[in-house]
């Protein structure tokens, strides 16, 4: 048997309206999938983004590269 305190009792609600339920995180990570692979779909289907975007992050440090600092 588990032992509940008050302050435990008092603890749980607001955490609840502060975290998300599942299926609200399953909602929101689709959508952000989708927009990813939109995004990406568009990018390849216009050849003039695609150029700007790599003169965009042209002098970009590469992850990892440890020799800029």
């Amino acid at each position: 048997m588990r032992c509940v305190t008050s302050f435990s009792k008092r603890m749980h609600a607001p955490m609840a309206s502060i975290l998300p339920s599942p299926k609200d995180v399953i909602k929101e990570a689709l959508v952000v999938l989708g927009g990813a692979v939109l995004a990406a779909y568009i990018i390849g289907q216009v050849p003039q983004l695609r150029t700007w975007m790599k003169a965009q992050w042209g002098g970009a440090i590469p992850q990892g590269d440890k020799s800029a600092w």
